[in-house]
């Protein structure tokens, strides 16, 4: 940005040489112009002003002779069109005093100035001026050679005109121009949102930043092509899984990373910390997807935004890093399907067809019908039933429901099922499942697989009545003490809860400790309402992590997540979150959730927890009982 910006109009230039100020010998060439001030619109001063610019850049020769012929050469070819007019100059104070014999100039009374813009790096000794896309550093009157029109208004060139305009100072209808009233507004505006983010740490070099790639998208600079690459990684991973990392090493250079295109919900960015480097410095980005994935060809661009374009939120489109990803997800030869499934409400059942959510297939591979597809999938009345196009029995292979955490939600052997006539004379396979196994908003994957061997535990056609457990005399277990310090209701099941409340208890959290007591848990609360997403990284033992909304119900389960051996890489541990937003996380032993029946939806009750974030609590009150 500028430091002055002034009404000039030019007395003189001249052509020069002086020592470059590196305590080598070397000189280079430079234009001096004299101006006069008629109005500063930015800064104070004198009523004269002096301007020195280098030729361009690099040109330094041995001798001051030299270069003062050089400049000399280039100062005739000078465009001379808009010296004889008013103009606007923006100027800055120079960084240091690059030219000797500043500071006597100084003395003289003349302030010392640079024209405002960086460089060029090729010839070009108008780089100051209004032919320039890049630099305008020098508007010229648009009006008449006195420099007004005959309604008073002042006029300057924001653009180069197509015709000459300076023997007689007329504004070319094909030229876009400015008034002066209208620049003082902006200078004052573009003053008043620095005076108002005075307190936003970068903001000045952040809007500063902003003009000078402004110019630079003007000029054509940053049209860019947008480049691809290609990732492979195999498919039905749990949600969370590495697909690749970049290092970030601290410097933050990039702000923000984020994904557009097709499949741009599938994945996502995070920065986290990396545990093996110093805390200051050691970060990642890790580029993760956000559920299993089933096989095929994924697209998506990823953009990235420098951190010091964040204060001022900068971030054009033509500048983002804006490249294509192309992501190989590959199967083992034995799975001949596999497919997101994401069920909701039909009728009294749930599941997923052409119309009704996500069931996103293709053709089947090694499979006699090459064109043969899932066409519907669903559970109604104690049965799931799947429907194939072309019908098919499928023998000697099963198909598996892989939850987010890649593990089996449920497990269908085709060889068990029977065949059932639906309406309009299609036919379904269908097989007994007496609890319902998934239910609307559920992100799942579909696997079928060849199974030559007769899959164990999958019935077919059975009574649901016949789950009824007997009634017996065997005595129950005796029941767990009732905790009497802070605890968490999760449905009917009462836990002893600890409380990490704090960055450093949560950032420890059950690490590093060789067990925990049964209905004995770690509440996970969150100043910001948003819990964070966890890894094993220093336990020793399996864990459960029950995901709590907001609302004080389960909104999602993570289950029998296993410890890594002490010396695993933390960039080969897993990473887990809720698959819904969610508040707080409750760790407890691996197999609890399914030891005391805990299931999404169950409400959940803080008892006794002094914390301020905490809000689950019997009658609003957490803090005692």
């Amino acid at each position: 940005m500028s430091d002055v910006i002034a009404r000039v109009k030019m007395a003189s230039v001249k052509a020069d040489s002086a020592p470059v100020n590196y305590g080598r010998s070397r000189y280079y060439g430079y234009f001096e112009f004299q101006f006069k001030v008629e109005e500063y619109l930015k800064g104070t001063g004198s009523s004269e002003i002096k301007v020195l610019t280098p030729l361009y850049l690099g040109a330094v020769g041995q001798s001051k002779e030299q270069m003062l012929q050089e400049a000399t050469r280039y100062l005739s070819r000078r465009d001379t069109t808009w010296d004889k007019l008013e103009g606007i100059v923006f100027l800055r104070q120079p960084p240091e005093l690059s030219v000797q014999g500043r500071a006597s100039s100084a003395a003289s009374g003349i302030r010392m100035l640079e024209f405002t813009g960086s460089l060029p790096n090729s010839v070009d000794i108008h780089k100051y001026a209004i032919t320039n896309d890049h630099n305008r550093a020098w508007l010229p009157s648009a009006n008449a050679a006195t420099g007004s029109s005959g309604s008073g208004e002042k006029r300057y060139y924001t653009q180069a005109p197509q015709q000459n305009a300076g023997s007689t100072g007329s504004a070319s209808s094909s030229a876009s121009t400015i008034t002066l009233s209208e620049l003082k507004k902006r200078i004052k505006a573009n003053a008043d949102l620095l005076a108002e983010n005075s307190g936003v740490a970068g903001y000045a070099d952040c809007v500063k930043d902003r003009y000078r790639f402004d110019a630079f998208i003007r000029q054509g600079n940053y049209d860019r092509t947008p480049s691809a690459s290609a990732i492979s990684f195999p498919s039905g991973q749990a949600a969370g899984y590495k697909v690749h990392s970049v290092p970030d090493d601290g410097l933050h250079y990039y702000s923000n990373w984020w994904l557009t295109g097709q499949d741009s919900d599938i994945f996502v960015y995070r920065l986290r910390e990396d545990p093996d480097k110093d805390p200051s410095t050691g970060f990642v980005w890790d580029f993760v997807a956000t559920r299993p994935v089933p096989e095929g060809v994924y697209q998506v661009f990823y953009h990235n935004q420098p951190s010091v374009w964040v204060p001022c939120n900068y971030n054009p489109v033509k500048l983002q890093n804006r490249k294509g990803v192309f992501l190989n997800v590959t199967a083992p030869t034995s799975i001949i399907q596999e497919a997101f499934f994401d069920p909701v409400a039909i009728g009294a059942g749930f599941g997923a067809d052409a119309s009704n959510g996500v069931l996103k297939t293709a053709p089947f591979k090694r499979v006699g019908s090459s064109a043969m597809m899932i066409s519907a999938i669903g559970w109604e009345a104690q049965k799931v039933k799947v429907r194939l196009s072309p019908h098919a029995t499928l023998a000697d292979r099963h198909i598996d429901f892989l939850a987010l955490d890649a593990s089996i939600a449920l497990r269908l052997d085709f060889d068990d099922a029977t065949v059932t006539a639906e309406a309009g004379g299609s036919k379904a396979l269908a097989w007994r499942v007496c609890k319902q196994p998934w239910t609307a908003g559920d992100l799942l994957m579909l696997r079928i697989s060849e199974s030559p061997d007769e899959l164990v535990g999958v019935t077919n056609d059975i009574s649901c009545l016949s789950l009824t457990p007997i009634a017996t005399t065997t005595p129950m277990p005796a029941a767990t003490p009732t905790p009497t310090g802070p605890a968490v209701t999760v449905g009917d099941a009462l836990f002893a809860a600890e409380i990490a409340d704090t960055p450093e208890l949560r950032s420890k959290g059950l690490g590093q400790r060789d067990s925990l007591p049964e209905k004995t848990g770690m509440l996970f609360v969150f100043p910001s309402g948003q819990a964070s997403s966890f890894w094993m990284f220093g336990m020793r033992f399996p864990l459960d992590f029950v995901w709590i909304g907001e609302d004080c119900t389960v909104v999602d389960l993570t289950e029998n997540v296993q410890h890594y051996p002490p010396d695993t890489p933390s960039s080969e541990l897993d990473i887990f979150e809720s698959a819904y937003p969610a508040a707080y996380t409750f760790e407890i032993n691996a197999g609890e959730v399914g030891k005391f029946g805990i299931e999404r939806g169950d409400s959940v009750q803080f008892h006794s927890i002094e914390s301020e974030f905490a809000k689950c609590c019997e009658s609003g009150v957490c803090d005692s009982e």
